[in-house]
Parts: C-alpha cells; sequence; structure tokens
C-alpha cells in the first residue's frame, strides 16, 4: 500500500497518494505502535504530502510529531533527524516565517557539514536552502556568497550542466538580479514627471509612461497608433516595464488593447516573469487571465511560478 502511495505522489495524484498514506498509519499505529520507525516514515511521507498541497498548518503539525520522535528514537545527529529538521524548516519558510526556517536551517548546516562534510551533496543543499531564506529575509549579501559556495561545490563535483548546478547558478543569477535591482533602486534619480515624459519620441514616451505608471499618457499614445510592441534597451516593452513596477491600471489598458503576454526580453522573461518576482498578486492574476505562461523557462531556467512559490504563493499548483 506504502508503495502504491509513493506510485501515486510521483505521478501528482496527491489526493489519492494521502488516502493511502492515512490508512496505513492508523494500520502501523495500530500494529506496530507510535514510535515505531515505520510509523514516524509513514507521518514523514503524510506531511510531505501535505505541504505539497500548500497544506502548510498541517504538514507543520505532522512534521514538529516527527521531528520529536526522531530525536527521541535516533538521536540529534541521526540522518533521518536532521532531514526532519530540513523539512520542517522548508515548511516554514513556504509559511514565510523566515526567522523560524533560518534558526533550523542554520543548524542543519552546521550538522551535516560536522556528520557528512562540506562536499557532501545533503550538505550543499542545506547551503542553497539557508540562502534562499536569507533572501527572503532581504539579506541578499549573505544569500550570494551561500549560493556561490553551492555552485561552485556542485560545479566541482557534478559539473557545469547538471540539473543541481544549474539550479544554484539560477539562484545565484537570480540573487544577483536582485542586488542589482535594489542597488540600482537606492539611487538618487527622480522618475521622470508627465511633461518629461510627453517631450520624448512615441516610443520612448511609450516606455517611460508605461515604467512609471502614467496610464492617462499610456491611453493617449495608444489612441494615436503608437505600437505596443516596442523595444528598449535589453528588448524591453511596455507590458514588462508596466508589470515589474506593479503598475495594474497600465497593465489592464495594455492587455486590453491586445499586449503580448509571451513576448520576452534578452534575459528569456516574459512580463510574468518579471510580475512573479517583483509586482504583485494582482499583477500576475491579470497576466495570467491574459493565457501567460506560468511554466515558460527564462535563460536561467526559472519559471514564473518557481519565482511565485518562492514568495509563498500557489502551493497547491503541483498536485491535482
Amino acid at each position: 500500500m506504502a508503495d502504491l502511495a509513493t506510485t501515486y505522489y510521483e505521478q501528482n495524484r496527491c489526493k489519492k497518494a494521502e488516502g493511502i498514506w492515512q490508512e496505513t498509519l492508523v494500520l502501523r499505529r495500530e500494529v506496530l505502535g507510535e514510535k515505531h520507525l515505520d510509523t514516524i516514515r509513514n507521518m514523514a511521507d503524510l506531511a510531505t504530502i501535505y505541504h505539497a498541497q500548500g497544506r502548510y498548518n498541517k504538514a507543520e503539525e505532522i512534521s514538529v510529531k516527527v521531528l520529536e520522535l526522531r530525536r527521541e528514537m535516533l538521536g540529534e545527529k541521526h540522518s533521518d533527524t536532521i532531514r526532519s529538521m530540513a523539512d520542517l524548516a522548508t515548511t516554514y519558510h513556504e509559511q514565510r516565517r523566515y526567522d523560524e526556517a533560518e534558526e533550523i536551517s542554520v543548524e542543519v548546516l552546521k550538522l551535516r557539514r560536522e556528520m557528512l562534510g562540506e562536499k557532501h551533496p545533503d550538505t550543499i543543499s542545506s547551503m542553497a536552502d539557508l540562502a534562499t531564506t536569507y533572501h527572503e529575509q532581504g539579506r541578499y549579501d549573505e544569500a550570494e556568497v551561500l549560493h556561490r559556495t553551492a555552485s561552485e561545490l556542485r560545479r566541482n563535483i557534478l559539473g557545469e550542466n547538471h540539473p543541481h548546478t544549474r539550479q544554484s547558478l539560477a539562484h545565484l543569477a537570480l540573487t544577483q538580479k536582485t542586488l542589482q535591482h535594489m542597488r540600482s533602486s537606492e539611487r538618487p534619480v527622480q522618475s521622470p514627471t508627465v511633461a518629461q515624459v510627453q517631450k520624448g519620441c512615441d516610443e520612448e514616451k511609450s516606455l517611460l509612461a508605461s515604467e512609471n505608471g502614467y496610464v492617462e499618457v499610456v491611453k493617449a499614445l495608444l489612441k494615436q497608433g503608437t505600437g505596443l510592441i516596442i523595444a528598449g534597451k535589453d528588448g524591453w516593452t511596455p507590458l514588462h516595464l508596466a508589470s515589474q513596477n506593479g503598475h495594474i491600471e497600465v497593465i489592464k489598458v495594455l492587455l486590453d488593447k491586445g499586449a503580448d503576454v509571451a513576448v520576452i526580453i534578452n534575459a528569456g522573461s516574459t512580463p510574468l516573469h518579471l510580475a512573479s518576482q517583483y509586482g504583485s498578486v494582482e499583477v500576475v492574476q491579470a497576466l495570467l487571465e491574459k493565457g501567460a505562461d506560468a511554466k515558460a523557462a527564462d535563460k536561467y531556467e526559472w519559471t514564473p511560478l518557481a519565482l511565485v512559490s518562492r514568495r509563498g504563493g500557489f502551493g497547491s499548483f503541483w498536485c491535482d
């Protein structure tokens, strides 16, 4: 029965897997007892299913119990105990309880370095997990250091083209991009006024008006026939700029006029990529309603869905 549940889980048929694991947990508690390792493993599997469905409170409840039992039965430094700590940290991360996730993740990394060494895959994964938490806490410099270390270790051990290496490089690129965006935003540069925007050529007006949320200027330009696909630096379009900066009214106007949600900039990003990373939920929803692809990958293999998931959204997307 447990093997069938695992198969369902791997097929993303989470409801079926959940039902079987609930049934086997009842049986194992009855036959083996609460503290038997197979029972504890069953509890951990059920927590995984709840996590995959976005039911993080249920996942947390079980994960806390699993960690407590494994500490009692196996000790603090057993690999299964450490895995339970890592799982709980992941759940806290999804709940946006980043300080609690950080506290556990720091301990997990320390234990894995001690028990497995710096170059073990699990240790490197712990580095990446902690770096991701630092990123969400706004500690981008610390995140960059850990992502760089994980990337270098994976490149040396697994090779440049291994999926885990590419994943680390993608995380590193995202953190560096965020740092660049943040530092750029801190520069004492004044946004152009409507009057200043209107002095440029039509192409410049469209890009600047979209970037700064001047919806009336955008409407006027569209009315006089200015095109929607105007590529600025690195291929940016008005829809990209409005999506990154969360200007929902501009986005609605552009979409109503038929702006292409699938157009990409040089980095391979669609407007949905930028909205997922920098914009608002409302912007993401507006783009999705117009058919934007949540699974389209940019050159770093980031999808909008993955970017939103980092912010705690769409937790149940993966499951039936």
